[in-house]
């Protein structure tokens, strides 16, 4: 061990991808190489390493590691690190292996902590693999001081099938030869006393970036749209009926209600051993049945999952004080609708038997419950159940009685009756959407009766229009909309024109003129004299939304983003939504429930509205198109035929039905669309059936639409081989998901640099070269600066990686008192919105978008990529700085390119910083005037910062 080195450091090397050949370990000040080769220092667990003597040329020695996979096992090759290296140090070395192989290079410290990057081997040759350390990512708490303790440079294999996608099979012998290690501490080139060096050639260009990577998605998701984007500010317009739940008659026990974990108990909580028995049928949503047994309460009882996960398996799950767990292995399965089943579950002791239509699906033990009653339920669905009886284990049959609780009629959600306990119910109706409206008894000439809704953002200056579908019976001697403050005074009022007619429904126009800023208005819908006042379909909007159908703030916030495309409408949301309830008049639409995210969908926002919100931002509209991944199979022919005809209403003729359709609801040109993807995470269905099940929906589709760009899902990369082989010729993208950890700000971004280099490899091999991946869900978890720094690295690395053609971040927008996902870029309540650090980031990153992408090379920790415009005279770095310290570095212009000006764009802050509605801006970009000499400047990169310079010649 060479005297110059502690001797208690210890280097880890996990194999990566390929990078160009590094300089001669000569050339390179400050490299360490000679002694990390030495195959008496290098610990092999449950394997053999030696050193051999010239395996290739130019090679004089070497390490040979066999090594055997193995499940479970993990298999390492390491040794202590006589050099100490810093965030900015590199580690080279050579790899063959002769087979498809992957291997993990590590620099571990103390316990399980550890940075960590993986190298794929394709088996054709040598490997020249450059690591820079501050690109690795980290495991187990790593943290920068422990560089400056004991390390252990280590390769590392894990035998599990699914490693590294999948590049190990089980029980193969492996030989790795390794040579040239080395690592530079400090980097060659490094100015004396300067943290970094960025080295730019504008005329070298590595490749075009498909403006597309800068895409959003728009889902139907904690009012992202209804109470948001929308400009509709009423909300629960249509009267959604009662919440629903169960009803019993005729012996028939009905559950109407579409919302998730609905169930009803019966029976004896200290019932043991029994048969419980019945027939269910499935009338509407998307999952099956809930048949509980040992049901001790509400949060204490066995269900058997029919239909469960999206309507694909069943398996029986175990609830213990409201925690639930699968303890089955799952069956794969589906519930179809409008068909009787034959159910049977029989609990003795600690066995739990059951019986799907006289086929024994389920045969469980478990000792969580030894005594309950039974129960029903459904999930996200809508069914029936009869002829339920339960009998002990000798035979004797045990009383049993469902007895749902009462249904009292009530004011719909979110209105209130005016005055206070005026008689003022939700009664069924023939009304278009749901049949249901507000019936309102009226008493006389003298009292003004009706019903009201709150938080109505009531700005000076502004006019609110309006219309409500109304009836009545009897004498109506007047009926009005007002605008009241929050205080009880009266801003605006207006007399309804025309006014409701006698016994048939009138739709009556009216308009609001405010006078005074107040956030928490109300509207106001009244009658007065006698008889009954109906009221249905109950709309407001503000002036400056009727021309776009949404709300002006938030519009200006996602145009400001100039995203090139954007998807729609979902996600999860995707995956139930059927686009014909959401066309045509709008008070026709139905509303539905949005079962994946918990909320009422009032239809108000459909195809017609989302193009138009495309055209207003300049985008192109991407349709996911429902493929009844969550349905029955045996309506998949009409999910088909469904989706043939969205097509044809986005794109086809007036001489088509679904043209002329599209033309009566007042577009009679056609759309244009042209990419369209083909349902989202149908990981449950498996690769040969997705497969199967695309296959059919993407010729359809380039049928009627020869140049559409067709995107599938992706199984990660373990499958996706298989899944390229299937339908690669049918398809021209492959939809990834990611959503990280906001604390892996700094080491994520390069870990999914790694995946994709691995997906460019994948598609390169397969039938079809020219699929290109598209990260059509990204994001970090919070709305914190942590994000912003995460943004601006994973939009440097897809700038860097050819293969990704698309991206789209989720979410887009979300509501403040939102539940779940804190992570959106428009964050809003109904005054108003804040950008998170995301949006600034990337916002910024889009202003300063160029298309083409030139060499640059970066030593230090510093993560950057350098892009030109088309005439090569606007260059542009984007720059991140994930450390915890300033770094003071050069920027070195090569290719003859001697900028004018120059400007720097910083946006920086405290990790758990953030933008707020009170204060909006608090994260924001700051920007500064370059002193720019002609082929070289310094510039410092503050802690925590995403930085953009432009430099014009």
């Amino acid at each position: 061990m060479g005297s110059c080195w502690p001797s208690r450091w210890l280097v880890v090397v996990l194999l990566g991808c390929a990078t160009p050949l590094w300089p001669a370990a000569e050339e390179v000040p400050g490299a360490f190489t000679d002694e990390l080769i030495e195959a008496v220092v290098w610990r092999a667990s449950e394997s053999e390493v030696r050193l051999v003597t010239d395996p290739a040329p130019g090679i004089d020695r070497a390490l040979e590691w066999v090594v055997t996979t193995q499940a479970g096992r993990v298999n390492t090759l390491e040794r202590e690190l006589p050099v100490r290296p810093d965030a900015a140090g590199v580690i080279h070395f050579r790899i063959h292996c002769g087979t498809r192989a992957a291997v993990e290079v590590q620099l571990a410290g103390s316990g399980d902590a550890r940075l960590y990057h993986i190298v794929q081997l394709d088996g054709s040759d040598w490997h020249d693999v450059s690591v820079p350390i501050a690109r690795m990512a980290r495991f187990g708490g790593f943290t920068d001081d422990m560089l400056a303790g004991p390390l252990a440079l280590r390769f590392w294999i894990d035998g599990a099938p699914g490693w590294a996608g999948g590049a190990h099979q089980p029980m193969r012998q492996l030989t790795f030869t390794i040579a040239d290690i080395r690592i530079d501490a400090p980097l060659a080139g490094r100015p004396e006393g300067v943290g970094a060096l960025i080295e730019v050639d504008p005329s070298h260009l590595e490749g075009r970036i498909d403006p597309n990577v800068y895409g959003h998605f728009l889902e139907h998701i904690y009012h992202s749209v209804g109470d948001g984007l929308c400009g509709e500010l009423i909300r629960n317009r249509s009267f959604v009926p009662p919440a629903g739940g169960f009803e019993l008659a005729d012996g028939v026990l009905t559950q109407t209600s579409p919302r998730t974990d609905e169930k009803l108990l019966a029976g004896d909580p200290q019932w043991t051993d029994y048969e419980f028995s019945l027939r269910a049928r499935k009338t509407g949503g998307q999952e099956g049945f809930l048949i509980l047994v040992r049901a001790a309460s509400d949060d204490d009882f066995y269900w058997w999952n029919l239909g469960g996960w999206g309507n694909t398996q069943h398996a029986l799950e175990c609830e213990v004080a409201g925690a639930r767990r699968v303890i089955t292995e799952p069956v794969r399965g589906a519930i179809e609708p409008d068909r009787w089943y034959a159910v049977r579950v029989r609990v003795e002791g600690d066995r739990i038997e059951g019986w799907l239509d006289g086929e024994k699906l389920l045969d469980a033990r478990d000792v969580s419950h030894p005594r309950g009653g039974v129960g029903l339920g459904t999930w996200a669905t809508q069914a029936e159940f009869a002829g339920m009886r339960v009998r002990d284990s000798a035979g004797r049959e045990l009383p049993l009685a469902f007895e749902p609780p009462v249904q009292e009629q009530r004011v719909p959600e979110f209105w209130e009756p005016v005055p206070v306990g005026a008689p003022v119910s939700q009664t069924r109706t023939d009304s278009p959407n749901t049949g249901w409206s507000v019936r309102v008894e009226l008493a006389g000439p003298r009292e003004w009766r009706g019903i009201r809704q709150g938080r109505i953002h009531a700005v000076a200056e502004h006019r609110f229009v309006g219309r409500a579908w109304l009836r009545h019976e009897g004498l109506l001697e007047g009926a009005k909309a007002v605008l009241r403050g929050a205080s009880g005074s009266v801003i605006s009022e207006c007399r309804f024109s025309p006014p409701p007619g006698e016994g048939g429904w009138t739709e009556c126009r009216f308009e609001l003129a405010a006078t005074v800023d107040d956030p928490e208005a109300w509207l106001e819908i009244l009658g007065k004299g006698y008889g009954t006042l109906w009221v249905d379909q109950v709309s407001l909007m503000r002036d400056d939304s009727i021309g776009t159908g949404c709300r002006r703030d938030l519009l200006e916030a996602v145009r400001n983003l100039q995203p090139p495309i954007i998807r729609w409408p979902g996600g999860c949301f995707a995956s139930i939504y059927r686009w014909k309830s959401s066309v045509g008049p709008q008070n026709e639409r139905k509303p539905f429930y949005n079962a994946p995210w918990g909320e009422w969908d009032d239809a108000s926002f459909g195809t017609d509205e989302f193009i138009r919100l495309c055209r207003e931002v300049g985008a192109e509209p991407l349709i996911v198109l429902n493929l009844g991944s969550w349905d029955s199979p045996s309506r998949w022919e009409e999910y088909l035929q469904e989706a043939v005809e969205w097509v044809e209403y986005l794109n086809g003729g007036i001489d088509t039905p679904m043209g002329r359709l599209r033309a009566r609801n007042g577009h009679p040109e056609p759309y244009g669309v042209k990419h369209f993807e083909l349902d989202n995470e149908t990981w449950s269905m498996g690769v040969e059936a997705y497969a199967e099940r695309l296959i059919p929906f993407a010729r359809a589709v380039r049928e009627r639409c020869p140049d559409a760009t067709i995107y599938a899902c992706t199984f990660w990369e373990a499958e996706d081989g298989r899944l390229l082989e299937r339908v690669g010729a049918d398809i021209d993208r492959i939809s990834y998901h990611l959503y990280d950890s906001p604390d892996n700000f700094a080491a994520g971004p390069s870990s999914f640099e790694a995946i994709w280099s691995r997906y460019a490899n994948l598609v390169a091999a397969s039938p079809n070269p020219n699929v290109g991946l598209a990260v059509t869900e990204w994001n970090a978890q919070s709305t914190d600066w942590r994000t912003g720094l995460f943004c601006g690295g994973l939009l440097n690395v897809m700038e860097r990686q050819r293969v990704v053609r698309m991206a789209s971040p989720a979410l887009l927008l979300r509501r403040v008192d939102a539940t779940d996902w804190d992570n959106a870029f428009i964050n809003h309540d109904h005054r108003g919105w804040f950008p998170a650090p995301n949006y600034v980031v990337m916002r910024l990153y889009r202003e300063h978008f160029q298309p083409n992408r030139v060499a640059l090379e970066v030593t230090g920790t510093l993560d950057a990529v350098a892009t030109v415009d088309d005439a090569g005279n606007r260059l542009v770095l984007k720059v991140v700085n994930a450390d915890a310290k300033a770094v003071d570095a050069t920027v070195r212009l090569g290719g003859g390119f001697s900028p004018r000006s120059g400007t720097a764009w910083t946006v920086r802050a405290g990790l758990r910083e953030r933008n707020t509605l009170d204060r909006p801006n608090r994260i924001g970009a700051r920007a500064e005037r370059l002193a720019v000499a002609r082929g070289e400047f310094g510039h410092r990169f503050p802690a925590y910062s995403v930085t953009v310079l432009e430099l014009d010649r």
